[in-house]
């Protein structure tokens, strides 16, 4: 996987949106469509706090220039989140006081966002998804030089670098891929939504004159300050499954807290899991080293039964999977079966299934059906239907 990534300004129409959906909060928005498989090879746990990267000055030719624009009422909402953030996080002596932090520019949008801020002269910077909110220590950034002061699980770095180097690269290899992202700049701060794993991941950079080592300190504060959902199941053999595949995707997931265990499946080789929130879900695909993940919309509710996952597995083999809307009634069994062949008993679990297909059997979403018979409590039918994939 390779990336090349340069920063754009928000089109005023857009960061007009997102003012509006700010001042009127978020709970009403809908995640944004997701459909991004994520590769990632087994490495050994690099922490944050010890990740290194290298930033270099390129040549003016190779640097576009730096998007500074913000919009101060997302900034401030963002910054009283992180205010509150450090707050509970019992850091609040570490930073001054929130009525002398003075954002300098943002990066992103609702869904992951970053203010750079400054606070009587200290660097730091404030992190946000829909869910969480992080805190860049305002004590890790020097006087002078280049420093990363940030490294987040979703992927963000930034630092303080030279005010001379006004159009720095940051580029990264290891187990996740490898990626170029020439960073926001400005007032000696740079941000970088690097879209890859950061764990195992060295970023490297130089012109050939002079590389610049950073070291990456963890957050001085990561709260879940707006949580969609109870705390994720963690303890449970799916729980703990889902949590690894999480964290291991080569792009990283964001607000992975939010995802509870589904419905799961093995196969020759490896497993597929499923993990929802309130409106989406993640597939995880784990053969031996191997993870991949996927990140897309719940259907809820669209119909009855709704098979939108189908994975190959290997071998010729297929698993699908998906959703049992309300609609279907109050559902104790499900039975599903391919191409005529004899529906056979799946596990339900929060209204979620997954199966393997049985082998000689290759269904093609344009065209193949899933024959699902839904059963009550007494072993009654509720439904008996033949249904497309829906995509």
């Amino acid at each position: 996987m390779n990336h090349k990534i340069a920063p754009r300004a928000l089109p005023p129409e857009l960061r007009g949106q997102l003012r509006a959906e700010f001042e009127h909060g978020m709970d009403s928005r809908p995640r944004r469509t997701i459909l991004v498989p994520l590769v990632a090879a087994a490495a050994a746990v690099v922490l944050l706090a010890g990740t290194v990267f290298v930033l270099r000055q390129m040549p003016d030719a190779q640097a576009p220039a730096a998007d500074r624009a913000f919009d101060p009422v997302v900034a401030g909402i963002n910054l009283d989140r992180c205010w509150n953030a450090v707050r509970a996080g019992g850091v609040a002596e570490r930073f001054p006081d929130r009525s002398r932090w003075t954002p300098v520019f943002t990066v992103g949008d609702a869904q992951l966002g970053v203010v750079a801020v400054r606070a009587d002269g200290r660097p730091f910077f404030c992190q946000t998804t829909p869910t969480t909110a992080t805190v860049s220590d305002p004590a890790a950034a020097p006087d002078t030089g280049v420093a990363a002061v940030l490294s987040s699980r979703e992927g963000v770095v930034a630092g303080v670098v030279d005010v001379a180097w006004d159009a720095p690269s940051l580029e990264g290899k290891g187990a996740y891929g490898s990626v170029a992202v020439v960073p926001v700049v400005g007032d000696g701060m740079f941000v970088a939504l690097t879209g890859i794993n950061p764990d195992g991941t060295a970023f490297t950079v130089g012109d050939g004159k002079a590389d610049r080592s950073l070291a990456a300190p963890a957050p001085a504060a990561a709260v879940r300050d707006h949580p969609d959902g109870p705390a994720p199941d963690r303890t449970s053999e799916a729980g703990r499954m889902l949590g690894d595949c999480l964290s291991r995707s080569a792009t990283p997931v964001l607000d992975p807290d939010s995802y509870q265990p589904a419905a799961s499946v093995a196969y020759p080789g490896g497993t597929l899991l499923l993990g929802q929130t309130a409106s989406m879900m993640a597939i995880c695909q784990v053969d031996g080293p191997v993870v991949k993940t996927t990140v897309r919309p719940l259907l809820q509710g669209r119909a009855a039964v709704m098979p939108h996952v189908l994975v190959d597995v290997g071998g010729g083999r297929q698993v699908v999977g998906g959703e049992i809307s309300e609609t279907g009634g109050e559902v104790a069994a499900v039975e599903i079966g391919f191409d005529g062949s004899t529906p056979r008993p799946v596990a339900l679990v929060d209204r979620t299934f997954a199966i393997l297909v049985p082998p000689g059997i290759h269904l093609d979403p344009a065209s193949s059906t899933v024959t699902v018979i839904l059963r009550g409590a007494d072993g009654v039918v509720l439904l008996e239907n033949d249904w497309p994939f829906l995509r």
